[in-house]
């Protein structure tokens, strides 16, 4: 919510997410993400943007793909 009562979604940025939780599991490692109440959480309006892959439609797409397939 905005600081004049207005309402403005938000969530967490792809790029934040899936780049270093990637990168994580393909260094060998196991990852668990939760939530504080175990809801599936939502991705910000703003974040499916090429530009914050560097205008790499692919790894847009395969990070796209990480949130799609993975356990929720």
């Amino acid at each position: 919510m905005l600081k004049d009562g207005t309402p403005h979604p938000t969530g967490y940025f792809l790029d934040e997410l899936t780049v270093p939780v990637m990168q994580v599991m393909k260094e060998g490692y196991d990852v668990l993400l939760a939530t504080p109440q175990g809801n599936i959480p939502t991705m910000d309006p703003v974040a499916a943007d090429v530009s914050l892959f560097h205008c790499d439609k692919q790894a847009l797409d395969e990070a796209l793909n990480f949130v799609k397939t993975s356990p929720g």
